[in-house]
């Protein structure tokens, strides 16, 4: 059976959340409220404790801000000498404070910054009749380990991800058979050089697309953004070439400064505070 044919670049995504360092209207977020006293609550952004109750791992603005005013009036927090729960605010960002506009009301979703994974799809055009193996017997746990790592060793190496396909969905509990999904190679190099690396030990369904930048170049930095200030956490798109950094605010400042650094559309920002105005 037929691979699929080797496809371009996918686009670089647009940060999200972006405002300019002047903007003065209302944001909305989910966060974390923690509430250590009477005049004591912030919203935390940041890395937790697993604890009951929770804390906030990042220092200063880096992960948390003041929420001035706040008042546990009509909502139900959880018990203990430590009040804390998840709630959608709305309001002013004052650099280390969030002044809420409106009642706190219970969240009703994950933070929006919680998480997030660009989509992890194929850029490959679907072959005729399907994504299938082109040689079951290859299409296995350890041939899809081996390749991958195979991959690696390719000159031009950008990145590898799989396409999960299978129709019934794939429980947490177990790995997805890899008869059902794709498996994604990127390379700076030449694609048809890579296709045959892989295709010598992976015999399941196979994409292989062209990366703007190596896995060590986004490797390189992803170490160097690590632990920066105002940085809560950081992902690498494959697909894309980008490394996404989620921070409290995003600004159009702070991207060019990123662009500067590290080449236009390498870093892409995604801001906790989703501006309203």
């Amino acid at each position: 059976m037929p691979s699929a044919s080797a496809a371009p670049q996918v686009p670089p995504l647009q940060s999200e959340h972006v405002v300019d360092e002047s903007y003065a209207g209302r944001y909305r977020t989910d966060a974390i409220v923690l509430n250590f006293g009477p005049t004591d609550a912030r919203a935390c952004f940041g890395p937790m404790t697993a604890s009951v109750p929770p804390h906030c791992l990042s220092p200063g603005t880096s992960g948390w801000l003041e929420l001035p005013g706040w008042s546990w009036k009509g909502l139900v927090p959880a018990g203990g000498s430590t009040l804390y729960g998840a709630f959608a605010l709305v309001g002013h960002y004052g650099g280390s404070t969030f002044t809420l506009t409106e009642p706190a009301k219970p969240s009703t979703s994950a933070p929006l910054w919680l998480g997030r994974r660009p989509p992890m799809s194929s850029p490959c055009p679907e072959p005729t009749g399907g994504w299938t193996p082109v040689d079951p017997s290859r299409a296995t746990a350890d041939s899809w380990s081996l390749a991958a790592e195979h991959a690696q060793r390719e000159t031009g190496f950008g990145a590898s991800w799989i396409d999960e396909r299978d129709p019934n969905g794939v429980p947490d509990n177990r790995l997805p058979d890899p008869k059902t999904f794709v498996l994604n190679v990127s390379t700076t190099g030449d694609l048809a050089a890579m296709q045959t690396a892989v295709r010598q030990i992976w015999g399941g369904a196979l994409c292989v697309s062209r990366a703007a930048y190596t896995g060590v170049a986004l490797a390189n930095a992803q170490r160097a953004l690590t632990n920066r200030p105002g940085i809560l956490q950081i992902y690498l798109d494959g697909r894309t070439s980008q490394l996404e950094v989620t921070v409290i605010r995003a600004t159009v400042q702070r991207q060019r400064e990123l662009d500067r650094e590290f080449g236009p559309g390498t870093i892409r920002q995604y801001g906790a505070l989703a501006p309203l105005d």
